[in-house]
């Protein structure tokens, strides 16, 4: 869950250009905050910390992962990054 919105926030900043400072600065820092958690180990608090995450984001993730036209763009876009 953590991969796909650091992936997700990386995608938006490079593909959607309606995006403010203010939006492109706020999926910044969650680029780096997903980059950050993914480098945890495994502890206590730090479970705290992803079920935390999961239950906050969950609803915004079932919609995101629903959206078929979203998926196919996120899709191509890690095809391309891959290359």
């Amino acid at each position: 869950m953590i991969l796909f919105f650091r992936d997700f926030q990386e995608f938006s900043i490079q593909n959607d250009y309606s995006l403010s400072q203010k939006e492109i600065q706020d999926y910044s820092e969650g680029i780096v905050r997903h980059n950050n958690m993914l480098q945890l180990h495994n502890s206590p608090e730090n479970f705290y910390e992803f079920r935390r995450f999961k239950e906050v984001n969950e609803k915004d993730y079932e919609n995101l992962l629903n959206n078929k036209k979203l998926q196919k763009k996120l899709r191509e876009w890690r095809r391309s990054k891959q290359r």
